[in-house]
């Protein structure tokens, strides 16, 4: 009996000791943990409050951001921290926490002081937004799970004609942190979001985002990301666009010192004005950037946001333009290429297809005077096909759309759709012959093709020069 209870005694001493210790540690390193997570964001977050006993801590921060011409965003916290070994205790979304961790972390927005800026006209407007909370659990080696939410509602702003309806289904996401905070993965989930206006209608449905985002080469953020919606579409008093299976695809990755970026976008179907479209979609490589380079300006534009109070938006724009321009024949030493994979897309009388490359050399980033002397180091190749009947239906509906917008003006006077159909499509045809007949476009039989060429400054569309810019 004696050794049961000095066995409980000891273990409770332990769990006693080890909460103390816990509490103490993250005490410590909870204002470098802030500071991190403030770099990645580019934000300030400081601590304004901390209350430290044995099993629990409450601390409060402030996030503060500026913004042009002097403006300046903040928003307060609370953080309800439960000290490991053996945290114990229930966080808003219902569930009891007991078991072995470093701690457990819930923080949510301080219901007493009030967000300012833009952001506190926000939360004004949707009140239901403090009820946004975060849950993360630290294991023993000070990796992190995080669970968050950001609650729906549905709010009309302005007034009238003017007024903008807002259905926002809320939002949830799951986020593993690892102890550097220099490795963050995670999905997001929207049910649905809806905006309509007095004469138009946007919907996205089942929206699912996931994202890897790490550090590497002394700091370069690099990793990937991905967004889904099941459909999008927009409607107005013309109609309605609707778009299925959307999928977006970014990544950066390094490849010794070099870094190369890729974009694409699929969609399973569109359909629009009775017509549907699909698949559709393009690829596009960015690779052999110097890394180097680009780490250098990551660093340069991460300086603006703590000098953005004291600069307008203009001088903003000008100093990023400069921060790029300075670094180009850096940026392009190492021969990088901008590769379009593929641009297609097919339709209900025929496809469209695409593909071409850009490709600098500039050894040894020697400088770049002037627009001739980058023009020079530039050379690119394009090869584009469509079926004739696909490219003349486009062509015929846009211009069907022209004239319609006249005959509500009275400029055509009393003509049935009938007569407008045919003006359009003789139009369309004309146009056609007169693109094959100047060699802008190529007839080859059931497609229309187009051959794109530049080097040495000069341009060639389908073998015959193109002028691209005004003589010297």
């Amino acid at each position: 009996m004696k050794k049961i209870i000095f066995t409980l005694i000891l273990i409770i001493g332990i769990v006693v000791g080890g909460s103390f210790q816990v509490g103490r540690v993250i005490e410590a390193e909870l204002p470098t943990i802030l500071e991190r997570v403030g770099e990645l964001g580019q934000m300030k977050i400081s601590i304004t409050g901390y209350e430290r006993n044995i099993f629990r801590s409450s601390v409060t921060s402030e996030i503060s951001l500026a913004s042009p011409g002097g403006k300046h965003e903040q928003i307060f916290l609370r953080h309800e921290i439960w000290h490991g070994p053996l945290p114990f205790g229930q966080s808003s979304d219902g569930r009891w926490h007991f078991k072995p961790m470093s701690a457990v972390v819930e923080t949510s927005v301080d219901r007493t002081k009030p967000p300012s800026g833009l952001i506190g006209d926000v939360f004004a407007h949707c009140p239901e937004l403090y009820d946004s909370f975060e849950l993360t659990e630290f294991d023993f080696a000070g990796n992190g799970l995080s669970n968050y939410s950001v609650p729906g509602f549905e709010r009309s702003f302005g007034e009238g004609d003017e007024t903008i309806t807002l259905d926002w289904q809320g939002m949830n996401g799951v986020a593993t942190i690892d102890k550097s905070m220099k490795n963050i993965k995670g999905n997001v989930t929207i049910p649905s979001v809806r905006i309509l206006t007095e004469t138009s209608r946007v919907e996205s449905s089942n929206i699912r985002s996931s994202y890897r985002v790490f550090e590497d080469f002394g700091g370069l953020l690099l990793g990937n990301v991905t967004l889904d919606a099941a459909t999008m579409s927009l409607s107005s008093n013309q109609g309605k666009t609707e778009l299925n299976d959307f999928q977006f695809r970014n990544a950066a990755q390094l490849e010794e010192d070099t870094v190369s970026y890729s974009i694409s976008i699929g969609i399973e179907t569109i359909m629009t004005a009775g017509e549907t479209y699909g698949p559709a979609g393009f690829e596009l490589d960015f690779t052999g950037l110097d890394a180097a380079t680009i780490l250098k300006v990551q660093k340069q534009l991460q300086t603006i946001q703590a000098e953005v109070k004291a600069l307008t938006e203009e001088e903003i724009s000008n100093r990023i333009f400069a921060i790029y321009a300075d670094a180009l024949p850096e940026l392009i030493k190492r021969d990088p290429e901008i590769k379009l994979n593929y641009l297609n897309m097919t339709g209900p009388t025929g496809e469209f297809w695409s593909q071409g490359v850009i490709r600098f050399t500039n050894p040894g980033g020697r400088k770049i005077n002037d627009m001739q002397s980058f023009l020079a180091t530039i050379r690119a190749s394009s090869d584009s096909q469509v079926s004739k009947d696909l490219l003349r239906n486009i062509l015929t509906g846009l211009i069907s759309e022209q004239l319609a917008e006249a005959k509500e003006a009275g400029q055509l006077g009393d003509i049935s759709v009938e007569q407008l159909i045919v003006m359009a499509e003789g139009a369309s045809i004309e146009q056609l012959n007169k693109l094959v007949a100047d060699g802008a476009i190529v007839d080859e039989g059931k497609n229309y093709r187009a051959l794109f060429k530049f080097e040495k400054r000069e341009a060639t569309l389908n073998g015959k020069p193109l002028q691209l810019f005004p003589p010297q």
